[in-house]
């Protein structure tokens, strides 16, 4: 049998499917606990109650979830009303803590 007659025939039976695969990669996401929005609103919380923590909460939001640090370095921005100075700290700090990420952020 061709490999791809033999995926299509595994992915009909119940079960094999290609759709549980990708529902329990989702479901692995879920219940990691914390997620993007989580760690995005505790930031914005955090340094709307005390501006001049902003690079120690963004640094703590960024190792938490390295794969969201877009989403937080945006969320960030946000919370200082982009102000120039502000956003240079915050894109600074982001690429000193991810300096492999640094083409998402």
């Amino acid at each position: 049998m061709r490999p791809v007659a033999l995926l299509l025939f595994l992915s009909l039976l119940p079960g094999i499917g290609v759709g549980k695969v990708s529902a329990q990669k989702g479901s692995s996401k879920k219940s990691r606990g914390i997620t993007c929005e989580d760690v995005c609103a505790s930031l914005a919380a955090s340094v709307q109650k005390d501006p001049s923590s902003l690079k120690v909460r963004l640094e703590d939001a960024l190792v938490i979830r390295e794969e969201c640090a877009r989403e937080i370095v945006a969320t960030a921005i946000a919370v200082v009303n982009a102000e120039p100075y502000r956003v240079r700290e915050i894109i600074a700090t982001a690429q000193n803590v991810l300096p492999w990420r640094q083409a998402k952020i």
